[in-house]
Protein backbone atom coordinates (compact mmCIF):
# COMPACT_ATOMS: atom_id res chain seq x y z
CA UNK A 1 0.00 0.00 0.00
CA UNK A 2 2.51 2.10 1.04
CA UNK A 3 4.51 1.48 -2.77
CA UNK A 4 1.31 2.10 -4.62
CA UNK A 5 1.00 6.06 -2.65
CA UNK A 6 4.46 6.66 -3.10
CA UNK A 7 4.18 5.62 -6.94
CA UNK A 8 0.93 7.81 -7.10
CA UNK A 9 3.04 10.90 -5.26
CA UNK A 10 5.12 10.46 -8.18
CA UNK A 11 2.90 10.76 -11.20
CA UNK A 12 1.38 13.46 -9.49
CA UNK A 13 4.30 15.64 -9.81
CA UNK A 14 5.06 14.25 -13.02
CA UNK A 15 1.89 15.50 -14.27
CA UNK A 16 1.51 18.65 -12.12
CA UNK A 17 5.21 19.39 -14.16
CA UNK A 18 3.70 19.29 -17.26
CA UNK A 19 1.01 21.22 -16.53
CA UNK A 20 3.02 23.47 -15.63
CA UNK A 21 4.88 23.21 -18.63
CA UNK A 22 1.69 23.20 -20.74
CA UNK A 23 0.54 26.49 -18.89
CA UNK A 24 3.56 28.54 -19.55
CA UNK A 25 3.29 27.62 -23.26
CA UNK A 26 -0.22 28.50 -23.14
CA UNK A 27 -0.19 31.74 -21.25
CA UNK A 28 2.58 32.57 -24.00
CA UNK A 29 0.22 31.75 -26.99
CA UNK A 30 -2.18 33.68 -25.40
CA UNK A 31 0.01 36.71 -25.53
CA UNK A 32 0.34 36.20 -29.02
CA UNK A 33 -3.23 35.46 -29.85
CA UNK A 34 -4.10 38.67 -27.93
CA UNK A 35 -1.12 41.02 -29.44
CA UNK A 36 -2.58 39.66 -32.73
CA UNK A 37 -6.30 40.00 -31.99
CA UNK A 38 -5.52 43.70 -30.46
CA UNK A 39 -3.46 44.83 -33.88
CA UNK A 40 -6.09 43.94 -35.92
CA UNK A 41 -9.05 45.44 -34.37
CA UNK A 42 -7.08 48.50 -34.59
CA UNK A 43 -6.21 47.42 -38.24
CA UNK A 44 -9.79 46.89 -39.13
CA UNK A 45 -10.56 50.50 -37.10
CA UNK A 46 -8.43 52.64 -38.93
CA UNK A 47 -8.85 50.91 -42.50
CA UNK A 48 -12.83 51.60 -41.49
CA UNK A 49 -12.25 55.39 -41.18
CA UNK A 50 -11.16 55.63 -45.07
CA UNK A 51 -14.28 53.77 -46.27
CA UNK A 52 -17.03 55.82 -47.60
CA UNK A 53 -20.26 54.50 -46.03
CA UNK A 54 -23.18 56.76 -48.04
CA UNK A 55 -22.60 58.59 -51.46
CA UNK A 56 -24.85 61.77 -51.82
CA UNK A 57 -27.07 62.11 -55.13
CA UNK A 58 -25.61 64.47 -57.68
CA UNK A 59 -26.66 68.30 -58.30
CA UNK A 60 -29.16 68.88 -60.94
CA UNK A 61 -27.87 70.25 -63.86
CA UNK A 62 -24.22 68.78 -63.75
CA UNK A 63 -23.43 67.78 -67.42
CA UNK A 64 -20.67 68.80 -69.87
CA UNK A 65 -21.30 70.29 -72.79
CA UNK A 66 -21.30 68.37 -75.97
CA UNK A 67 -18.75 69.06 -78.65
CA UNK A 68 -20.02 69.95 -82.48
CA UNK A 69 -18.30 66.76 -84.50
CA UNK A 70 -19.73 68.11 -87.95
CA UNK A 71 -17.36 69.62 -90.84
CA UNK A 72 -17.05 72.93 -91.23
CA UNK A 73 -17.55 74.22 -94.54
CA UNK A 74 -19.60 77.33 -95.97
CA UNK A 75 -22.72 75.54 -95.84
CA UNK A 76 -25.33 76.48 -91.97
CA UNK A 77 -25.82 73.72 -90.08
CA UNK A 78 -29.16 74.46 -87.47
CA UNK A 79 -28.63 70.96 -85.64
CA UNK A 80 -24.68 69.62 -85.81
CA UNK A 81 -23.87 66.34 -84.96
CA UNK A 82 -22.06 66.13 -81.33
CA UNK A 83 -19.96 63.54 -79.47
CA UNK A 84 -22.00 61.04 -77.25
CA UNK A 85 -19.30 60.98 -74.86
CA UNK A 86 -21.74 62.92 -71.76
CA UNK A 87 -23.93 60.84 -72.47
CA UNK A 88 -22.62 57.50 -70.53
CA UNK A 89 -20.97 59.99 -67.93
CA UNK A 90 -21.93 59.74 -64.63
CA UNK A 91 -22.16 63.06 -62.34
CA UNK A 92 -22.05 61.47 -59.06
CA UNK A 93 -18.54 60.39 -59.31
CA UNK A 94 -17.80 63.97 -59.03
CA UNK A 95 -19.53 63.77 -55.53
CA UNK A 96 -17.11 63.15 -52.55
CA UNK A 97 -18.93 61.04 -50.22
CA UNK A 98 -20.74 62.43 -46.96
CA UNK A 99 -19.77 59.57 -44.34
CA UNK A 100 -17.25 57.24 -43.49
CA UNK A 101 -17.00 54.39 -41.02
CA UNK A 102 -16.59 55.06 -37.39
CA UNK A 103 -15.58 51.29 -35.27
CA UNK A 104 -14.60 53.25 -32.45
CA UNK A 105 -18.12 53.17 -30.53
CA UNK A 106 -18.33 50.01 -31.99
CA UNK A 107 -15.39 48.25 -30.26
CA UNK A 108 -17.39 46.00 -28.23
CA UNK A 109 -19.21 44.64 -31.02
CA UNK A 110 -15.60 44.30 -32.98
CA UNK A 111 -14.17 42.54 -30.04
CA UNK A 112 -17.53 40.29 -29.22
CA UNK A 113 -17.46 36.59 -31.53
CA UNK A 114 -20.60 35.45 -29.94
CA UNK A 115 -24.03 37.56 -29.79
CA UNK A 116 -23.77 38.41 -26.33
CA UNK A 117 -26.93 39.21 -24.15
CA UNK A 118 -27.26 42.40 -23.16
CA UNK A 119 -28.93 41.56 -19.95
CA UNK A 120 -27.37 38.05 -18.74
CA UNK A 121 -23.94 38.93 -20.56
CA UNK A 122 -24.21 35.23 -22.05
CA UNK A 123 -23.85 34.33 -25.51
CA UNK A 124 -27.19 34.23 -26.90
CA UNK A 125 -28.18 30.91 -29.07
CA UNK A 126 -30.54 30.19 -31.92
CA UNK A 127 -33.61 28.59 -31.15
CA UNK A 128 -33.45 26.12 -33.78
CA UNK A 129 -29.71 24.38 -34.30
CA UNK A 130 -29.31 25.61 -29.86
CA UNK A 131 -25.60 26.94 -31.08
CA UNK A 132 -24.31 30.26 -30.34
CA UNK A 133 -24.97 32.99 -33.09
CA UNK A 134 -21.24 34.07 -34.13
CA UNK A 135 -23.24 36.30 -37.59
CA UNK A 136 -24.97 38.72 -37.90
CA UNK A 137 -25.45 42.61 -35.49
CA UNK A 138 -24.06 42.43 -32.56
CA UNK A 139 -21.00 40.00 -33.47
CA UNK A 140 -17.44 40.88 -34.61
CA UNK A 141 -18.60 39.22 -38.08
CA UNK A 142 -21.57 41.54 -38.34
CA UNK A 143 -19.02 43.91 -38.08
CA UNK A 144 -16.31 43.06 -40.52
CA UNK A 145 -19.32 41.81 -43.15
CA UNK A 146 -20.00 45.68 -43.06
CA UNK A 147 -16.82 46.84 -43.68
CA UNK A 148 -16.55 44.67 -46.13
CA UNK A 149 -19.28 45.17 -48.35
CA UNK A 150 -18.25 49.58 -47.75
CA UNK A 151 -14.80 48.12 -49.50
CA UNK A 152 -16.52 46.04 -52.46
CA UNK A 153 -18.73 49.26 -53.02
CA UNK A 154 -15.75 51.85 -52.76
CA UNK A 155 -13.96 49.70 -55.52
CA UNK A 156 -16.51 49.47 -57.72
CA UNK A 157 -16.60 53.38 -57.79
CA UNK A 158 -13.34 53.50 -58.45
CA UNK A 159 -13.53 51.20 -61.09
CA UNK A 160 -16.07 53.72 -62.33
CA UNK A 161 -14.22 56.19 -62.31
CA UNK A 162 -10.92 55.16 -64.10
CA UNK A 163 -13.25 53.75 -66.87
CA UNK A 164 -14.55 57.37 -66.91
CA UNK A 165 -11.62 59.32 -66.72
CA UNK A 166 -10.37 56.95 -69.98
CA UNK A 167 -13.29 58.03 -71.89
CA UNK A 168 -12.31 61.70 -70.57
CA UNK A 169 -8.98 61.32 -71.84
CA UNK A 170 -9.82 60.73 -75.21
CA UNK A 171 -12.37 63.46 -75.38
CA UNK A 172 -9.54 65.92 -74.42
CA UNK A 173 -7.14 64.36 -76.67
CA UNK A 174 -9.98 64.84 -79.52
CA UNK A 175 -10.46 68.84 -78.50
CA UNK A 176 -6.90 69.57 -78.04
CA UNK A 177 -6.26 68.29 -81.38
CA UNK A 178 -9.01 69.88 -83.32
CA UNK A 179 -8.21 73.05 -80.96
CA UNK A 180 -4.53 72.98 -82.06
CA UNK A 181 -5.53 72.30 -86.06
CA UNK A 182 -8.54 75.24 -85.50
CA UNK A 183 -5.93 77.46 -84.32
CA UNK A 184 -3.34 76.76 -87.15
CA UNK A 185 -6.04 77.25 -89.72
CA UNK A 186 -6.63 80.81 -88.08
CA UNK A 187 -2.84 81.86 -88.27
CA UNK A 188 -3.56 81.21 -91.99
CA UNK A 189 -6.44 83.11 -92.17
CA UNK A 190 -5.86 86.04 -90.51
CA UNK A 191 -2.19 85.91 -92.29
CA UNK A 192 -4.44 86.13 -95.47
CA UNK A 193 -6.98 88.63 -94.17
CA UNK A 194 -3.71 91.33 -93.60
CA UNK A 195 -2.62 90.31 -97.46
CA UNK A 196 -6.04 90.94 -98.40
CA UNK A 197 -6.00 94.21 -96.57
CA UNK A 198 -2.93 95.10 -98.22
CA UNK A 199 -3.49 94.46 -101.76
CA UNK A 200 -7.19 96.51 -101.44
CA UNK A 201 -4.84 99.55 -100.01
CA UNK A 202 -2.60 98.74 -102.68
CA UNK A 203 -5.24 98.59 -105.13
CA UNK A 204 -6.88 101.68 -103.58
CA UNK A 205 -3.42 103.51 -104.69
CA UNK A 206 -3.33 101.81 -107.97
CA UNK A 207 -6.91 103.38 -108.71
CA UNK A 208 -5.71 106.73 -107.27
CA UNK A 209 -2.67 106.51 -109.30
CA UNK A 210 -4.20 105.20 -112.57
CA UNK A 211 -6.99 108.60 -112.06
CA UNK A 212 -3.78 110.51 -112.10
CA UNK A 213 -2.33 108.75 -115.29
CA UNK A 214 -5.54 109.27 -116.77
CA UNK A 215 -5.96 113.28 -116.51
CA UNK A 216 -2.46 113.38 -117.44
CA UNK A 217 -2.91 111.23 -120.79
CA UNK A 218 -5.82 113.90 -121.43
CA UNK A 219 -3.09 115.79 -121.70
CA UNK A 220 -0.92 114.39 -123.07
CA UNK A 221 -3.62 113.78 -126.06
CA UNK A 222 -3.09 117.15 -127.24
CA UNK A 223 0.79 116.87 -127.71
CA UNK A 224 0.07 113.21 -129.33
CA UNK A 225 -2.28 114.98 -131.86
CA UNK A 226 0.24 117.82 -132.28
CA UNK A 227 3.23 114.86 -132.81
CA UNK A 228 0.97 113.11 -135.40
CA UNK A 229 1.55 115.90 -137.92
CA UNK A 230 5.52 115.88 -137.20
CA UNK A 231 5.17 112.04 -137.62
CA UNK A 232 3.59 112.18 -140.89
CA UNK A 233 6.50 113.79 -142.12
CA UNK A 234 8.92 111.16 -140.13
CA UNK A 235 7.08 108.27 -142.13
CA UNK A 236 8.03 109.75 -145.13
CA UNK A 237 11.99 109.95 -144.02
CA UNK A 238 11.13 105.85 -143.05
CA UNK A 239 9.92 104.69 -146.16
CA UNK A 240 13.19 106.43 -147.73
CA UNK A 241 15.06 104.58 -145.19
CA UNK A 242 12.77 101.23 -145.83
CA UNK A 243 13.93 101.29 -149.50
CA UNK A 244 17.77 102.03 -148.50
CA UNK A 245 17.27 98.82 -146.68
CA UNK A 246 15.80 96.69 -149.13
CA UNK A 247 18.53 97.59 -151.43
CA UNK A 248 20.74 96.42 -148.84
CA UNK A 249 18.66 93.18 -148.32
CA UNK A 250 19.74 92.54 -151.76
CA UNK A 251 23.11 93.01 -151.83
CA UNK A 252 23.52 90.74 -148.82
CA UNK A 253 21.28 88.52 -150.43
CA UNK A 254 23.53 88.35 -153.74
CA UNK A 255 26.61 88.18 -151.21
CA UNK A 256 24.82 85.16 -149.97
CA UNK A 257 24.30 83.06 -153.06
CA UNK A 258 28.10 84.41 -154.33
CA UNK A 259 29.45 83.00 -151.11
CA UNK A 260 27.60 79.61 -151.56
CA UNK A 261 28.96 79.97 -155.03
CA UNK A 262 32.52 80.71 -154.19
CA UNK A 263 32.36 77.74 -151.12
CA UNK A 264 32.68 74.54 -153.23
CA UNK A 265 33.49 71.60 -151.85
CA UNK A 266 34.59 73.91 -148.16
CA UNK A 267 33.05 72.68 -144.66
CA UNK A 268 29.89 74.59 -144.17
CA UNK A 269 31.53 76.60 -141.21
CA UNK A 270 30.05 79.78 -141.84
CA UNK A 271 27.45 81.60 -139.82
CA UNK A 272 24.45 80.31 -141.66
CA UNK A 273 25.48 76.50 -140.94
CA UNK A 274 27.25 77.07 -137.39
CA UNK A 275 26.30 74.25 -135.02
CA UNK A 276 23.44 75.47 -132.25
CA UNK A 277 24.47 74.66 -128.93
CA UNK A 278 26.35 76.33 -125.56
CA UNK A 279 29.19 77.83 -127.15
CA UNK A 280 30.88 79.84 -123.64
CA UNK A 281 30.29 82.11 -121.02
CA UNK A 282 30.56 85.47 -119.59
CA UNK A 283 34.18 85.88 -117.69
CA UNK A 284 33.69 89.70 -117.14
CA UNK A 285 31.09 92.78 -117.79
CA UNK A 286 31.46 96.37 -118.22
CA UNK A 287 28.30 97.60 -117.78
CA UNK A 288 29.18 101.44 -118.31
CA UNK A 289 29.72 100.14 -121.84
CA UNK A 290 28.00 97.80 -122.63
CA UNK A 291 30.08 94.58 -123.57
CA UNK A 292 31.29 91.84 -122.22
CA UNK A 293 34.55 89.27 -121.78
CA UNK A 294 33.17 85.27 -123.16
CA UNK A 295 35.26 82.41 -122.44
CA UNK A 296 34.23 80.26 -125.69
CA UNK A 297 34.51 76.70 -126.30
CA UNK A 298 36.92 75.39 -128.51
CA UNK A 299 34.85 74.10 -130.87
CA UNK A 300 33.27 77.15 -131.38
CA UNK A 301 36.70 78.81 -131.79
CA UNK A 302 37.79 76.22 -134.53
CA UNK A 303 34.58 76.98 -136.30
CA UNK A 304 34.68 80.52 -136.14
CA UNK A 305 38.58 80.57 -137.45
CA UNK A 306 37.59 78.46 -140.32
CA UNK A 307 34.23 80.72 -141.09
CA UNK A 308 36.78 84.17 -140.92
CA UNK A 309 39.46 82.63 -142.85
CA UNK A 310 37.04 81.97 -145.80
CA UNK A 311 35.24 85.47 -145.66
CA UNK A 312 35.97 87.97 -142.88
CA UNK A 313 33.83 90.29 -144.36
CA UNK A 314 30.82 88.75 -143.32
CA UNK A 315 29.18 90.42 -140.35
CA UNK A 316 30.02 89.34 -136.77
CA UNK A 317 27.31 86.70 -135.19
CA UNK A 318 24.91 86.98 -132.81
CA UNK A 319 24.44 84.97 -129.63
CA UNK A 320 22.04 84.85 -127.05
CA UNK A 321 22.95 85.06 -122.90
CA UNK A 322 20.96 83.32 -120.63
CA UNK A 323 20.86 82.18 -117.20
CA UNK A 324 19.65 78.81 -115.68
CA UNK A 325 17.11 79.58 -112.94
CA UNK A 326 14.32 77.58 -110.90
CA UNK A 327 15.20 74.34 -113.05
CA UNK A 328 14.83 76.76 -116.59
CA UNK A 329 16.62 79.04 -118.72
CA UNK A 330 15.45 82.59 -119.04
CA UNK A 331 16.70 84.87 -121.56
CA UNK A 332 18.57 87.61 -120.30
CA UNK A 333 20.28 89.60 -123.71
CA UNK A 334 21.71 89.16 -126.79
CA UNK A 335 25.40 89.99 -127.45
CA UNK A 336 27.14 90.58 -130.91
CA UNK A 337 30.47 89.12 -130.95
CA UNK A 338 33.54 91.07 -132.17
CA UNK A 339 36.91 90.30 -131.62
CA UNK A 340 38.00 86.82 -131.44
CA UNK A 341 41.16 85.90 -129.32
CA UNK A 342 42.00 82.17 -130.72
CA UNK A 343 44.79 81.27 -128.64
CA UNK A 344 43.21 82.16 -125.36
CA UNK A 345 39.54 81.48 -126.50
CA UNK A 346 38.27 84.39 -125.66
CA UNK A 347 35.81 87.16 -127.38
CA UNK A 348 34.40 90.63 -127.03
CA UNK A 349 30.68 91.32 -127.29
CA UNK A 350 28.50 94.26 -127.44
CA UNK A 351 25.28 93.76 -125.70
CA UNK A 352 22.20 94.69 -127.64
CA UNK A 353 20.51 97.26 -125.97
CA UNK A 354 17.18 96.29 -127.87
CA UNK A 355 17.45 92.54 -126.71
CA UNK A 356 18.37 93.38 -123.29
CA UNK A 357 16.06 91.50 -120.52
CA UNK A 358 17.95 91.91 -117.55
CA UNK A 359 21.93 92.71 -116.50
CA UNK A 360 24.65 90.14 -117.38
CA UNK A 361 25.84 88.32 -115.01
CA UNK A 362 29.71 86.12 -114.71
CA UNK A 363 28.90 82.84 -115.28
CA UNK A 364 26.10 83.19 -117.25
CA UNK A 365 26.11 80.66 -120.56
CA UNK A 366 26.57 82.04 -123.94
CA UNK A 367 24.55 80.20 -126.99
CA UNK A 368 24.53 80.10 -130.10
Amino acid sequence: MLKLLKASVVVMFALSVAALVLGIMLFNRRQILLGRTLTLERGITMLAATLETRFPSPEDGVIGVPRDIDAVDAERVEFPRTATVWESYNPQLEVAALDTMDLKSRSRELQSFFLMDPVTSKPVRDPITNQRIIDGPGTMRGVLDEVVASAEQQLNRLHETRHQLVALRKECTDVTVELNRRKQELRTALCEVVDRDGQIVALQRSVAERDMAIAEKDDQLSDLNTRLVQSEHVTELQVEELGRLSNSVAFWRKRYEDFRGEAGDVQPDTWLTMSRGLKGRVVSVDADHDFVILELNPDFVNEYSRAMSHDNTIPPPAMIVTRKQGGQEDFIAKVELGTVDVSQKLGVGAVLASWKQGDILVNDCVVY
